[in-house]
Formats: structure tokens, C-alpha cells, sequence
């Protein structure tokens, strides 16, 4: 038998930029650290094989630099106990310049045994495991513009045709796979986190492996109909889709048969608040005597969608300092979001003539939607691009 711990998407480096707090990116990254070590301490006591870390181990490449001396003193912990460590590239970490890489590129250069996968392999990579040989076929994620199923279906072909004569064999890929279930959010906000191809499981030749370890969708899940193909999911919540979903990662069984178990994490706790609607005559002790119903909010990031008319938002805007207080002092909160929205069309507007309304003015309403969302500027910019391409092609 061989045991893995199956981690992914750690995301370290997301920044919350749109919530209001004290180091609300510390108080983050310092959360996903601690699950790291969380997951590195249960592979060294429970005797894993292999430590597999599917991609997105970074949420921008740059933060790579900032954060990867961190990651690896968690990773050296399991190096000294003996565990094994491969690490594949996901869309967050591949860097697009030529010559440009990932910091954790140089762990390759000093050896030991921690490898980082960056660009796809030439040949499998075996491992000799207390007497078992497992052979491991790598797929980072790559940026392919045409017939991307083919050209992974070859890669995978040709890396099995290679691979020498091993006891178990697992595929470590980072990849959109059909069937997969995305965390609920919004229709919009999911379509501009799709990879720009999703692969059909039958691409990855499941059958020629006891395993296939994916990366990139944060929901824990088993591919339906294919019973050895998993996301592990994400280590943290890193967006308010998320408020809601268990944070883990996988223990991995294989001796003939596959035994597969969710080991869950603590992350970040996430509130999202809705259904809150002020209109003229509105008070600011209305909105904290909402916010008491909602029980606990200490060390949480909180986002609250907020309905005005022009008057109830004049009076909410000039009571901000009193908001803060009550939010950060009073309820502890680490960070939070207001988003709000207007009752601009009357309820008499038909649906029609709110279809005709001139495109300057669908243009702005979807500008303040996305300026709204706890993304960095230049996903915003990009979604804001994204969204004209589709609405007005």
C-alpha cells in the first residue's frame, strides 16, 4: 500500500483589497499557512508516501517571491520525516515571459527531495516507496489556444509509453474537468474563473491510473462516473462564493483498491449578509439592530449586500465612521463589504423597455457591479473587458 496526502490550491498571497480592516491580508495568508502546516503535520503522523500539491500554490506569480521561503520551511518538515514532495504548477503560478519563473523553481536546482514541476515533463517521475515503485505522470497547467483535448490526451499517451515498470500509477494534473461542480457563486464571476478549455475525464486516461489528482476547482469532489479522479479542493476560503464550504484536503489509500478520505481544515470564517433593503426615513441603528440577529462575527470577513433609495444611501454614507466602529471594535470583525445597489428602475418598468436602455447605461451598471467585488484592480479591469466582449460582441 501507499499513502498520499493530496493538497491543492493554497492561493497564498490573496489579497482581499475590497474589504475594510487591519491586515486583512496577513490575518489571511497567515490562516492558509497554518492549514499547510496542518496538512504536513497529519502526512509526517500518519506515515505518507508523498506529499501532492496540484497547482495554484501561489495566487499571483510575483507573490511566489513573497511567500515561498514560508511554504518551504512546511515542506522541509516533511523532507526530514521522509515523506516525499511534488509540486505542480497551476494557471496562478505559470509565468507567460519567456526566461521568467516561479520561485519555487529553484528547489529543482538544489535537490533534496522536494520537486516543483513548472512546464510539462519529458519522462514520468518515479519514486521507490518502502519497496513500492510509483510512477507519476506531472501536468501542470499549460495555456493552450487550439485543440487543447488532443494535444493533453498526447502528452498523457506518450508519458504512459514511457513510464518503466512501477507498482502504482498516478496522473497529478491541473486542469477544468467536465462534471466537475464550481462553488456557488454567481453565473458571471464563475465563467471568468473557467480555464479557457475543459477537458472531457476520458482525455486523461483514468483507466491506466490507480489515481488522478486534480487541481484547480476549490469544491472537494470526485469526478461522476469516475470514482479515482478528485479535486482535493481548497486549503482556504479565498472568495465569498466560498462563505459556506468545508476547506481540506485528501488522504489517499491505494492497495488495490482506493480509499479516499476528506480531512477538513479550519479556514477563514465568511458571512455573506443579504436581503437588507433601506429606504427614505432610514436610521443607522436599523442596520446594527440587523447585524445583532446575525449572532458571531468575531474574526470573520463579512460581505453585506445592501438595497438603497437615493436617501437611505445619504444617510448610510454619512454615518461610515460610526459603521467601522461598530463593525471592527464592537462585533471584531477582521474585514468587511458593503456592496450596495439602487432602486433605479420603478417596478412598473417592463422588462422590455429595460431591455432597450441605451448601452451606456448597461455599461455602468455592470461597471459598478465589478467595482464592487473583492477582486485586484486588474481582474476587475479584465472582467470589466470580459463582460462588454459578451454582452456586445
Amino acid at each position: 500500500m501507499i499513502r498520499l496526502v493530496h493538497v491543492s490550491d493554497f492561493h497564498l498571497g490573496v489579497r482581499f483589497k475590497q474589504l475594510i480592516g487591519v491586515d486583512v491580508e496577513s490575518f489571511v495568508n497567515n490562516r492558509i499557512l497554518n492549514n499547510i502546516g496542518y496538512s504536513v503535520d497529519y502526512a509526517i503522523e500518519n506515515n505518507a508516501d508523498l506529499y501532492l500539491v496540484t497547482g495554484d500554490i501561489f495566487n499571483k506569480l510575483y507573490q511566489s517571491l513573497e511567500y515561498s521561503h514560508r511554504l518551504i520551511d512546511h515542506l522541509l518538515k516533511l523532507v526530514d520525516n521522509n515523506v516525499s514532495v511534488l509540486l505542480i504548477a497551476g494557471n496562478h503560478d505559470v509565468p507567460r515571459t519567456r526566461g521568467v519563473h516561479n520561485a519555487l523553481y529553484l528547489v529543482n536546482k538544489l535537490g533534496g527531495g522536494i520537486r516543483f514541476i513548472e512546464i510539462p515533463c519529458e519522462k514520468p517521475i518515479e519514486f521507490s516507496l518502502d519497496g513500492a515503485k510509483l510512477g507519476v505522470v506531472p501536468l501542470p497547467y499549460v495555456y493552450i489556444y487550439s485543440r487543447a483535448s488532443n494535444k493533453i490526451g498526447k502528452y498523457i499517451r506518450d508519458m504512459l509509453d514511457k513510464m518503466g515498470r512501477v507498482d502504482y500509477k498516478v496522473l497529478a494534473a491541473h486542469l477544468d474537468v467536465s462534471g466537475a461542480k464550481y462553488s456557488d457563486m454567481d453565473l458571471f464571476i464563475r465563467s471568468f474563473y473557467m480555464l479557457p478549455y475543459r477537458v472531457n475525464p476520458d482525455i486523461l486516461y483514468p483507466n491506466s491510473f490507480n489515481y488522478v489528482a486534480l487541481g484547480h476547482i476549490h469544491i472537494s469532489q470526485a469526478i461522476p462516473g469516475y470514482p479515482n479522479m478528485w479535486y482535493s479542493g481548497s486549503i482556504n476560503r479565498v472568495n465569498f462564493g466560498e462563505a459556506s464550504e468545508p476547506k481540506g484536503f485528501l488522504q489517499v489509500d491505494i492497495d488495490g483498491e482506493l480509499d479516499v478520505k476528506f480531512v477538513e481544515v479550519s479556514p477563514i470564517k465568511m458571512r455573506v449578509v443579504k436581503g437588507l433593503v433601506y429606504r427614505k426615513g432610514f436610521n443607522i441603528d436599523d442596520f446594527f439592530s440587523d447585524l445583532e440577529e446575525l449572532g458571531d462575527l468575531e474574526d470573520s470577513l463579512v460581505k453585506i449586500e445592501v438595497i438603497f433609495d437615493r436617501d437611505a444611501w445619504r444617510d448610510f454614507r454619512g454615518a461610515e465612521d460610526r459603521i467601522k466602529r461598530y463593525l471592527l471594535e464592537s462585533r471584531r470583525v477582521k474585514g468587511f463589504a458593503i456592496v450596495h445597489t439602487f432602486t433605479r428602475i420603478a417596478p412598473q418598468l417592463s422588462i422590455s423597455k429595460a431591455l432597450s436602455l441605451e448601452r451606456g447605461w448597461i455599461i455602468d451598471r455592470l461597471r459598478e457591479y465589478i467595482e464592487a467585488l473583492e477582486l485586484p484592480k486588474d481582474e476587475r479591469k479584465l472582467m470589466m473587458e470580459y463582460a462588454i466582449k459578451l454582452y456586445f460582441p
